[in-house]
């Protein structure tokens, strides 16, 4: 019995002492996320456009994996710490073709971008898709101290299934927050979803 659990022990801080070699962090959860509501990207694009806008925007949602981080989508300049991360899912790779409103057109791909530390002015960021302006004010929105921009260079595709550098490649990764617009891209090619956060965990 003892040795068994000095075996256990012993494997569990030589697994921790390699995620820290490694440059992984411990999971962590900030603000509130729904793990047993959870729905993901591709739950959202069945529905189709018009039924996905009328059932989530502004509305708070969690969001699950997988999605591949993609990096910083844009940051803004005059205000530290504030940038919008990106995230993907592949719809061409699923078994079956999920239709856009484009008659004869299916979607390829699927966008998730996290507004993190923004305020009320990422209104003029979405001006150009039409939002509905009071979906952009929300109660409880997540501000955190960590640089949430610094991982340009780390998140990039393929990070899932290679070593994980990046935190917001975690299977544990959860993004609760409101959706502030849903809409298509590329003539109906992509679908893509904004969120101000209200809760994260990776």
């Amino acid at each position: 019995m003892t040795s068994s659990i000095s075996v256990r022990s012993t494997a569990a801080a030589l697994g921790l002492a390699l995620a820290l070699l490694a440059g992984c962090k411990p999971h962590e959860t900030h603000g509130t996320v729904d793990e047993a509501n959870a729905i993901t990207v591709v739950d959202v694009a069945k529905l189709g456009l018009a039924e996905a806008k009328k059932r989530y925007e502004g509305k708070i949602v969690t969001f699950k994996g997988p999605l591949e981080p993609t990096g910083v989508a844009g940051k803004n300049e005059a205000k530290p710490n504030a940038c919008i991360q990106g995230f993907l899912k592949r719809f061409r790779e699923l078994p079956e073709k999920i239709p856009s409103s484009v008659p004869g057109t299916s979607y390829q791909d699927g966008g998730l971008y996290v507004f993190f530390n923004f305020g009320d002015e990422m209104q003029e960021w979405l001006g150009s898709y039409n939002i509905d302006p009071k979906n952009v004010p929300v109660a409880n929105s997540l501000l955190l101290e960590e640089d949430m921009c610094d991982t340009a260079g780390v998140c990039s595709e393929g990070d899932l299934a290679g070593e994980r550098k990046c935190k917001f490649s975690s299977d544990r990764f959860l993004v609760s927050g409101q959706v502030v617009s849903i809409h298509e891209e590329g003539e109906g090619a992509g679908f893509k979803i904004e969120l101000r956060p209200t809760g994260l965990r990776y």
